[in-house]
């Protein structure tokens, strides 16, 4: 689920987010890229005004989050759960608890996946 719908989940139910962080320069170039092989155009705002956008959502939604009494939620890090996915996967367990499957989680993070990076 994209970060903008979170604030729209319906009050009535309890929620545990797993909000994944991610570079917005990384975040830019992977939309761009995607829209790209869909042969779509993008947004026609450059990448500087598209991360000024994005994170000024981001803000609202952790806003949103920290206000949220049905919610609880626990950031990781993209690039953190690519580089020692155990140490990450570890967290989550802790913060879902059973069933959650630690080992299973770990082993299916692929960094070969991240082609977008930022720079």
């Amino acid at each position: 689920m994209i970060a903008q719908l979170v604030p729209h989940l319906p009050p009535a139910e309890e929620y545990r987010i797993v909000f994944m962080l991610r570079n917005p320069q990384e975040v830019v170039k992977s939309q761009r890229a995607m829209l790209e092989r869909l042969g779509r155009k993008g947004a026609r705002l450059n990448d500087a005004a598209l991360i000024r956008t994005y994170t000024t959502q981001l803000v609202r939604v952790q806003t949103w989050l920290q206000a949220a009494r049905n919610v609880q939620t626990i950031s990781i890090d993209y690039g953190e759960a690519l580089a020692d996915p155990g140490k990450v996967a570890a967290r989550l367990a802790e913060f879902l608890g059973e069933p959650f499957d630690r080992r299973a989680a770990a082993a299916s993070v692929d960094p070969a996946l991240r082609r977008q990076r930022a720079g």
